[in-house]
């Protein structure tokens, strides 16, 4: 078990705009590729003023994204126990400071839960993670949020109903979270229509702010495979709501003032 970090919580403000100018993304183990390149791909069309470059835990501990860095994005994959290892207690200090001091910090699935000062992911089978992470809010990343759930395959991935303040959709799910017993500076976003839990937070730390997202809104769809059957099953859905989730990352991105 790694160090949780427990900084005082300031008072909720407005992030300013921020003037640095890179999206640092994580590329390391466990992180998936096309999970990497998708979110890429998201940034870029809303974001396209942000130069985006990778940074590998090496990087993370030396918090090399910090200096000219307006986010630091980290995918989902298999990675949560991966990243507490890989990081260290170093680059979980790295990671806070940065927020901290105005930073953004984007997570998406399995890249959310490193923000929570516990995660608890099936446990009692084959699949289970329990880890440790910063202290931003309080609270624990639980999940699945729905069953099925297998590491090397997409055997879990459904067409998840969703519930936020301008409208639904169905988001592409993978096996991620919902998040918990959360503390007042963490705002609800989105919530998964079947069990009320939150789907999507934002949680303000200092000058700066992190989210943290259970479901992959940060995936376009013409990113994932139609031809592997599990996302065939729900590929049409998906399209059908590739508009909404292009306008929840939009918010997402315009919410952090990039």
């Amino acid at each position: 078990m790694l160090e949780i970090y427990l900084r005082a919580k300031s008072p909720s403000i407005r992030v300013k705009p921020l003037k640095r100018r890179k999206i640092y993304t994580y590329q390391g183990r466990g992180a998936s590729q096309n999970y990497i390149d998708g979110s890429k791909q998201s940034f870029a069309a809303a974001v396209p003023w942000l130069k985006q470059e990778f940074i590998d835990a090496a990087g993370i501990k030396r918090g090399d994204f910090k200096q000219d860095g307006a986010v630091l994005n980290v995918s989902g994959g298999i990675g949560s126990r991966f990243y507490l290892a890989d990081w260290g207690a170093d680059g979980l200090q790295q990671i806070d400071d940065f927020i901290f001091n105005g930073g953004v910090y984007t997570g998406w699935c399995a890249g959310g839960t490193p923000l929570f000062p516990l995660t608890e992911f099936a446990l009692g089978t084959p699949e289970e993670k329990i880890g440790n992470g910063i202290n931003l809010c309080g609270g624990r990343a639980v999940g699945p949020e729905h069953p099925g759930y297998d590491s090397y395959s997409m055997a879990g991935a459904c067409a998840s109903p969703v519930g936020w303040e301008k409208g639904k959709l169905s988001a592409f799910f993978n096996g991620g979270c919902a998040f918990v017993d959360l503390d007042s500076n963490a705002e609800v976003i989105a919530r998964y229509e079947q069990s009320n839990r939150a789907a999507i937070v934002e949680i303000k730390h200092g000058q700066g702010l992190a989210i943290a997202s259970g479901i992959h809104i940060e995936m376009p769809v013409a990113t994932l495979d139609k031809t592997n059957p599990h996302i065939g099953a729900i590929h049409a859905e998906l399209v059908a709501n590739e508009g909404e989730r292009q306008r929840l990352f939009y918010h997402l991105t315009r919410r952090a003032n990039l």
